[in-house]
């Protein structure tokens, strides 16, 4: 027999005691003892009377029976402990208790300690190992101090095994939470979703949460109420510093010293990213928080940057997807985007202004567009003075839009009066006085069928038919331009097909020579004939071309054929004519368009001196320079220029002597009325003498009848073209004239 120390004495069995548990305002442990024997529960309780442990007193609850203590457990999953009686009603009992806590309750976490008063017995060691059991003692032996060891070992061991559910459930629960937090896209949303979780994490009332964040590119730079409990008196965007309450100090203190503060009766949660975002939570508490709740507050806080960064990131993007960085108005995406909610929301009458600055891109070559850009700012300010009770976007670089009421055509005159009026005055950019023009696109909502890209869509129709006037002007939507425009639209997805079909035919207009009276060249002239006999005017096709891109693969194949055509014709023994081509701006600009008409020159056999390549006067003022640069390449191989619809412009007369062009085209218009209009007859006169003095060749086109062709011989015109001598004609046509005047 195992000698024992004075103080590992036997447990005593007394029927009463009068000492009393300590007074301890932490919660108790809760220690089940399952016995059968009245006696074991009042020495256990004698035995651990005055014991804690961690400063929390025991609470012992006893059940006599497996049966009784089943009860108890499946309404109480708090308890730590469970004393155990291996055999009471059964032999078995206390076993089969240990299966229904692990197995039916699914209770892992409570610590069950055996005990049997019958000699000889223990449970298998396979069964102790089964059932996660702490230990297991004979009554006999199990003395006070063995008692409170084995106790002590348990409630440790309690301890740890909920601290690491709290932290594995703790950490679940941050993990979906976070879920929710990276979703959010404003950062108010985000703030308001931080409460729940950081109430619940750090043990406090989510009515006494307070939430502030600041930025380092703030206006002030100070910290503002985010998102607050309902008894924190707060607005949002208040500042930290106007707050009179209890978590101003917390705070402050941590968003100066970023880090948190877990200690003392306020807590907050500091959060910040690599941006320069910074965010405090903050909440009063009773309760100390314990280890495990400080480490998932950390986690938490590592959750909350990572959202906050995500947050901030895509509040960065709407900025850029639906704001102008240059003038701060809402850019085409979000004006459309806050239309169409008012559209939802309201049955009132608006019209849309689209406006468009003009001449603007003379400001941006001329002045840079440092200028440029300070000229749209005036004009966005212009706006907002003018229109300060109305939404206002930037459409694209030069267009902006305005959306207001107006019930009546009065109110819809003076608002686009009042816009003008705006633009009255120059405006001043640095020593640059500008004036400025607009020309204004005007749609209703009466006809955008409640849809905001409609209406969009119908002040830009409206925009372009203004400008195509004149400029500084405005257009008011009418559905007969949305007809035209879709007409436009059917005949550029018509023309795709057209050349490939062979719809698309040139005919040549004979060019006559009034020195030598003989045809000395044509025009090639496209005309579109389609499969059901329809007759595509050139005036409706070519517009239409040039809109869409298309024009470029329609004047390669014009130039190839018409040269072509031109060396077949000498085959069949005509004289070489000349041969005239018409090139567009959008052939022209085309970075292949040099070497297209090399390699056509080359493909096709052509003389390059028997090929003139015919420019509007309108083209060549755009942009004379480049073309200056690209027709001396060409004549340099021969091939001659002429400027086609000459007089109907300005600015080439100032620069047509620096021009490499051989022949200058006489417009039609002047033509007309030549033979009874002073004027005309004074304008084409001086057109002829200055291409005289400058070596070139003047035609006149557009002649119909004897009296012009009379007028034009007596001022020294050297060409004509027109219905008078020859209209366009098919191929064998122009043969059979050509050799019939032989």
């Amino acid at each position: 027999m195992t000698q024992q120390s004075p103080h590992d004495e036997l447990i005593i069995f007394e029927d009463d005691h009068h000492d009393e548990t300590p007074d301890n305002d932490a919660q108790p442990w809760k220690m089940l003892v399952v016995d059968d024997e009245q006696q074991m529960h009042k020495a256990t309780s004698f035995a651990l009377q005055g014991f804690t442990f961690e400063d929390k007193p025991l609470d012992i609850i006893s059940a006599f029976s497996g049966a009784e203590a089943r009860e108890i457990l499946s309404k109480d999953n708090d308890i730590a402990c469970i004393l155990l009686d291996v055999v009471m009603e059964t032999e078995n009992a206390g076993l089969d208790l240990v299966g229904y806590i692990r197995d039916e309750l699914q209770n892992n976490s409570v610590r069950i300690i055996l005990r049997t008063g019958q000699p000889g017995y223990a449970p298998e060691l396979e069964v102790i190992s089964k059932y996660d059991i702490n230990d297991y003692k004979a009554k006999s032996e199990l003395t006070r101090t063995k008692l409170i060891t084995a106790l002590t070992s348990a409630l440790r061991s309690y301890e740890q095994i909920k601290a690491m559910e709290a932290g594995q459930a703790g950490l679940e629960y941050i993990v979906t939470s976070s879920r929710e937090l990276f979703q959010e896209r404003s950062i108010e949303k985000l703030a308001k979703d931080i409460i729940q979780p950081f109430s619940r994490l750090a043990h406090v009332a989510p009515e006494d949460v307070l939430v502030c964040g600041a930025h380092k590119s703030s206006k002030t730079g100070q910290a503002v109420v985010l998102a607050s409990g309902e008894n924190i008196a707060a607005g949002k965007d208040t500042l930290l510093d106007d707050l009179d309450t209890k978590y101003q100090e917390v705070i402050t203190e941590a968003l100066t010293n970023k880090q948190s503060n877990f200690d003392g009766s306020a807590l907050c949660l500091y959060a910040d990213t690599p941006s320069g975002h910074k965010l405090a939570i903050a909440s009063t508490t009773q309760v100390p928080l314990n280890f495990v709740s400080k480490k998932l507050l950390a986690v938490y806080g590592v959750q909350i940057a990572a959202s906050l960064e995500n947050t901030y990131l895509f509040e960065h993007i709407n900025d850029i997807a639906y704001q102008d960085n240059l003038t701060s108005l809402k850019n085409r995406n979000g004006f459309l985007e806050t239309v169409q909610n008012m559209l939802d929301s309201s049955n009132e009458k608006h019209i849309l202004l689209l406006i468009d600055v003009d001449n603007f891109q003379a400001v941006n070559d001329g002045l840079g567009h440092d200028i440029g850009n300070e000229v749209l700012k005036k004009v966005a300010q212009t706006l907002q003075s003018n229109f300060s009770q109305c939404l206002i976007g930037r459409a694209s670089g030069d267009t902006f839009c305005v959306y207001l009421p107006a019930d009546s055509i009065e109110e819809q005159e003076a608002a686009i009066e009042k816009l003008y009026q705006g633009f009255a005055n120059t405006i001043n950019i640095g020593d640059n006085e500008l004036p400025i023009s607009v020309s204004v696109g005007v749609a209703s909502t009466e006809e955008c069928e409640n849809n905001s890209n409609n209406l969009f869509k119908n002040a830009g129709i409206a925009l372009k038919y203004a400008k195509s006037n004149t400029k500084g002007k405005h257009q008011f939507f009418d559905s007969a331009m949305d007809e035209q425009l879709k007409l436009r639209l059917n005949v550029i997805k018509e023309l795709k097909g057209a050349i490939e079909n062979d719809e698309m035919v040139l005919f040549y207009q004979p060019q006559f020579c009034l020195k030598t009276n003989q045809y000395i060249g044509v025009e090639a002239l496209i005309r579109w004939f389609k499969p059901d006999g329809t007759i595509i005017s050139p005036m409706d096709f070519i517009p239409a071309a040039e809109d869409s891109g298309q024009i470029v693969h329609i004047g390669e194949w014009v130039l190839r054929t018409a040269c072509a055509q031109q060396v077949a014709w000498i085959k069949q023994g005509l004289p070489p004519l000349r041969m005239a081509v018409n090139i567009s701006m959008r052939q022209f600009k085309d970075p292949n368009f040099i070497d297209y008409v090399y390699e056509t020159v080359k493909s096709t056999g052509i003389d390059p001196k028997h090929l003139e390549l015919e420019v509007t006067e309108s083209m060549v003022s755009e942009d004379a320079m480049v073309f200056i640069d690209q027709l001396s390449m060409l004549r340099m191989d021969g091939i001659t220029v002429a400027i086609d619809d000459f007089g109907t412009g300005y600015s080439s007369l100032s620069y047509l002597q620096r021009l490499p062009v051989d022949r200058v085209k006489i417009d039609r218009s002047f033509i007309r009325r030549v033979e009874s209009n002073a004027g005309d007859k004074t304008i084409v006169s001086l057109i002829v003498k200055m291409g005289h003095e400058l070596n070139l060749q003047v035609i006149a086109e557009g002649v119909e009848d004897q009296e012009q062709t009379e007028v034009l011989l007596e001022l020294g015109c050297d060409e004509v073209q027109g219905f008078y001598y020859a209209k366009p004609m098919h191929p064998d046509d122009v043969k059979s004239l050509l050799l019939s005047k032989s």
